[in-house]
């Protein structure tokens, strides 16, 4: 039987990176993207793999899309780009608590007892039990993604990490077929150009979307602390989770800092990586989270082959040794790491970059 694997993903259309990023693997291997099932009219795919995020594909669409494949017999791959712990029973307060009392009781009464006490199956501090977001997210949003995880869970033949701890973490949560596989590791033509050569000055890079949680505030200040700097923030106001406020933040900061070239133009992932292989280090300063997420604009930076800054947290772990990794927290770490981090060495990132694209393609080859 032939193979026809077409690629599904919602945000195609909503300027999302990783949206873009999938479509362009895809068509690499000659493969189709589509963004609803109304595209496909009447052709029927053995495969379809979905790219996943949640607050962009709705229940009711993830759910739709279950539902074809069962129908049609199509094998359903997934691409998570956020992994959240579902809570269990036994992680919720307060049965959670009379748990952990009862191993404290276990421990201190077994060994007199003469019973072996082995420690308990915990995660790790990496990948927390779900109770942290579940407490602080919105009850009905906190449902949609505890629904919508285990439809994956049951439903997918086939779902796909990005990051080794999100693996695991799905791997627990009862996945039955998990590949991790980095997101958005392909190589985009750069420059050998470099903007200091005009003027001398240290060029650092950021791009993403202007959310607070990409930090752009933290290098900003990182940047005060040093001389002759240019930093170029090329980012996009989110069309999912505006942030008005925090967009006239940065713009009082471009208003009274000459050096501070803010670029709020969208630009296509080409161009952006085209400006920042010009830079003599980039900086990726996302903060950490009690989620497991993809970032695709961490993609970006690595096709770039300039040396990168990023913020040691899971989503960088697997880039030791690639990256150079900074405490999340300390903008005067930051400054010295952004200030020596034009001497790194990038050659390990090239390595990554071709091993990884050609692991991203394969997976429409091993289908």
């Amino acid at each position: 039987m032939s193979v026809d694997v077409v690629v599904y993903c919602s945000s195609l259309e909503r300027r999302c990176g990783v949206g873009a990023y999938a479509a362009r693997h895809a068509a690499a291997e000659g493969v189709s993207s589509i963004s609803n099932l109304g595209q496909l009219g009447h052709r029927r795919p053995t495969h379809l793999h979905v790219h996943h995020e949640f607050g962009i594909m709705p229940l009711g669409e993830l759910k739709s899309v279950i539902g074809y494949c069962r129908r049609n017999r199509a094998a359903l791959h997934v691409t998570l780009h956020s992994v959240y712990a579902v809570p269990e029973p036994l992680h919720l307060w307060p049965i959670r608590k009379v748990a952990g009392i009862a191993d404290r009781l276990r421990a201190r009464v077994g060994p007199r007892l003469g019973v072996q006490v082995t420690a308990p199956d915990r995660p790790p501090p990496d990948f927390l039990n779900g109770w942290t977001w579940f407490n602080r997210t919105g009850l009905l949003q906190a449902r949609r993604i505890v629904v919508a995880t285990r439809l994956i869970l049951r439903g997918a033949d086939l779902i796909v990490a990005t990051t080794q701890a999100a693996g695991q973490a799905v791997t627990r949560m009862g996945g039955r077929q998990v590949t991790v596989i980095p997101l958005g590791c392909t190589q985009y033509p750069t420059s050998d150009h470099r903007f200091s050569r005009e003027d001398g000055k240290l060029h650092v890079g950021f791009f993403g979307h202007l959310a607070r949680y990409k930090r752009l505030l933290d290098i900003i200040a990182a940047c005060d602390r040093l001389d002759d700097v240019v930093l170029h923030a090329f980012t996009t106001v989110n069309d999912i989770w505006p942030e008005a406020r925090y967009l006239a933040d940065i713009t009082a900061c471009a208003s009274s800092r000459p050096w501070l070239r803010l670029d709020l133009e969208y630009h296509p992932l080409e161009r952006i990586v085209w400006y920042l292989s010009q830079c003599d280090v980039n900086v990726w300063y996302q903060e950490p989270s009690d989620i497991m997420y993809a970032s695709s604009s961490i993609g970006e930076y690595l096709a770039a082959q300039r040396p990168v800054v990023a913020a040691d947290t899971a989503v960088t772990r697997d880039l030791t040794g690639i990256v150079q990794r900074v405490d999340p927290y300390d903008t005067a770490a930051l400054a010295d790491a952004i200030r020596n981090g034009q001497h790194q060495d990038t050659s390990g990132m090239r390595v990554y970059l071709e091993r990884h694209a050609m692991q991203k393609l394969n997976l429409y080859r091993k289908v």
